[in-house]
């Protein structure tokens, strides 16, 4: 499948201003740097390790041949995540009673894709001093005005600006994920600070990136992520945060080494609907980096990741124990998630009584641009070989009882 006609007349345009000279989409780490530094008037970076995982992404994307487009959208992110990381540090400067702040059990939703993990996060922030993090606080997490009214209103906007570039360069996005400013969302954004975000191989297609990231010490980028949690607190006192990414699931030994006390959730669905979807949902994103969409490519690429994620996910969980963990399959999720989040606050010993039933079935009651139906593909549409990929997936469907469908 080609690029759609819109993306290549925004390719054109964009090498059209490289050509004359206009930075638009270049690649070049320190010019990314110089720019934050100049527009925020700060120069700490904190810890520096981010800078030469930035210039190894920035040498492999090139050698990936992304279209222009593509090197704007990593451009952009990068100079986001280098923003942030000097108001980070400048904040904890003028605030330092935030490195004192207690991250205390927090719950981390890991997973497939596609397998709930939205449904859950909504639902277990319901709960009074529970917290999810909405896409506006992700993209921006460090207040930017002393006035808090003022500050989120400047917040949202800038959210509200980046969700429209990226409908407009996918607008089937609504119905694939429903994404808005004030959804809770996940928190690779967060991870992007750091340097070390795993999106870049899943959504992205970087797979050189993702070789080398599994072999990455996490360590350092979770206890970076521990500190950003610190200072999301401080400006807004949190009991508990839910957090959501299936891309932890690749590096629970190096989450749980920073949150020994953290909370695992983990749902769980028929990989073949998890890969198919996920791949449709993918596919918007290489789309736009690649101007063509190979399907089985895709599909490949997304599986062997996927089953890595597992087979790494339930070694981790041999070494630590399972007291950590709550599994839930994603049919029973679906069919009772009522019954499921009592389950998972009764496992953790988190507070649960009747006005937490009401509270899920008001939430669940909800209109949702994504809701179940509207979202179409198959294993068909992706290449998928379902036989095999059930043979090669047995140990995780039959370890955690997954239903599937050949």
């Amino acid at each position: 499948m080609e690029i759609a006609p819109t993306l290549k007349l925004v390719n054109a345009v964009i090498g059209i201003a490289g050509w004359v000279g206009l930075p638009f989409g270049k690649l070049d780490v320190d010019s990314v740097l110089r720019t934050a530094q100049r527009k925020t008037g700060l120069e700490d970076w904190g810890d520096e390790a981010f800078i030469d995982l930035t210039r190894r992404l920035f040498r492999l994307a090139d050698a990936a041949r992304i279209t222009r487009l593509g090197e704007i959208a990593l451009r952009q992110t990068s100079y986001a995540a280098v923003t942030n990381r000097l108001r980070i540090e400048d904040y904890i400067k003028r605030h330092p009673d935030t490195a004192e702040i207690p991250i205390e059990r927090p719950v981390f939703i890991v997973g497939f894709p596609r397998t709930g993990t939205t449904l859950l996060q909504n639902l277990l922030a319901l709960e009074e001093g529970s917290r999810a993090l909405e896409f506006w606080e992700l993209y921006q997490p460090v207040p930017i005005h002393e006035d808090p009214a003022v500050d989120r209103r400047l917040r949202l906007r800038k959210a509200k600006e980046v969700l429209t570039v990226a409908k407009t360069v996918a607008p089937e996005m609504p119905i694939v994920h429903d994404i808005r400013a004030t959804t809770p969302e996940e928190d690779w954004l967060l991870m992007c600070n750091t340097g070390a975000v795993m999106n870049n191989d899943l959504a992205n297609g970087l797979v050189r990136w993702g070789d080398f990231l599994m072999r990455y010490d996490m360590t350092g980028p979770y206890r970076e992520f521990r500190r950003m949690l610190q200072v999301l607190a401080h400006w807004k006192p949190t009991g508990r945060f839910v957090l959501k990414c299936p891309e932890h699931l690749w590096f629970l030994d190096d989450l749980l080494e920073v949150f020994p006390d953290a909370c695992i959730v983990w749902p769980h669905r028929d990989p073949v609907s998890c890969i198919a979807s996920y791949s449709s949902m993918i596919s918007l994103t290489r789309r736009a980096w690649y101007g063509r969409i190979h399907a089985e490519y895709i599909c490949d690429h997304i599986t062997d990741r996927f089953l890595t994620g597992v087979t790494r996910g339930m070694e981790v969980r041999e070494r630590v124990g399972e007291d950590r963990f709550f599994d839930i399959n994603f049919e029973r999720l679906s069919r009772d998630p009522v019954g499921a989040i009592r389950d998972i606050h009764q496992h953790f010993d988190m507070p649960h009584d009747e006005g937490t039933d009401d509270l899920t079935r008001n939430w669940l009651a909800q209109p949702r641009s994504d809701k179940p139906g509207r979202h179409v593909y198959s294993a068909a549409q992706w290449g998928l070989e379902v036989e095999e990929i059930y043979r090669r997936f047995a140990p995780y469907t039959e370890r955690f009882g997954v239903h599937t469908h050949p």
